[in-house]
């Protein structure tokens, strides 16, 4: 059994020579790193255009774009001072710090208030609370309860009185320690 010399070793195949194409995941996270680019590029107050992100990606289509920068606005807000803001039909805005400071909380409150009152309401459609198992009225009467206290807590009377509690702590962690101190007060 005489085995000859392997000669191909030498010769380039075919099937080197042929780039490898791209892969999806790598292209898609080649557009959301370019567009992370477009927005840490953007000073304070500075507008990134949806003209801008889709010539930096290529990419036209509205839905497309639109995943790609929710993609990179979440990867840059990994990095302090970061936030950016919705400029109906023209791109993103950077906020300052004030901005952040000032609107950023509200219209987080403002949302989790309306999901909170939605919420009850749902809660509310149970029709005989005597026929759920124990188990299921255990959930519902903590679902309602924990609901209840949230809407409580982000009503606008209690934001101020929680932010009377906290204005004088300097640094961010401590002031939830700060909040859940006033709360055992209360």
């Amino acid at each position: 059994m005489n085995k000859e010399p392997d000669n191909t070793a030498s010769e380039p195949k075919e099937e080197a020579l042929e780039a490898e194409p791209v892969q999806p995941g790598s292209l898609w996270r080649f557009h959301v790193q370019q567009a992370a680019d477009l927005l840490k590029n953007a000073g304070v107050g500075g507008v990134v255009t949806y003209a801008s992100f889709s010539q930096a990606t290529g990419i036209e289509d509205r839905d497309l774009l639109q995943s790609i920068i929710h993609a990179a606005r979440k990867r840059v807000r990994r990095e302090p001072g970061y936030v950016f803001r919705a400029v109906e039909n023209v791109g993103y805005q950077r906020l300052s710090d004030a901005e952040i400071a000032e609107h950023v909380g509200e219209e987080s409150r403002h949302r989790l208030r309306n999901m909170t009152r939605k919420t009850a309401e749902e809660l509310e459609c149970v029709k005989d609370f005597a026929s759920l198992t124990p188990e299921q009225r255990t959930k519902w009467n903590a679902s309602y309860a924990v609901n209840g206290l949230l809407a409580h807590l982000l009503t606008a009377k209690q934001v101020k009185s929680i932010s009377a509690g906290v204005s004088s702590v300097e640094q961010q962690k401590l002031a939830t320690e700060s909040l859940l101190e006033s709360l055992k007060k209360r």
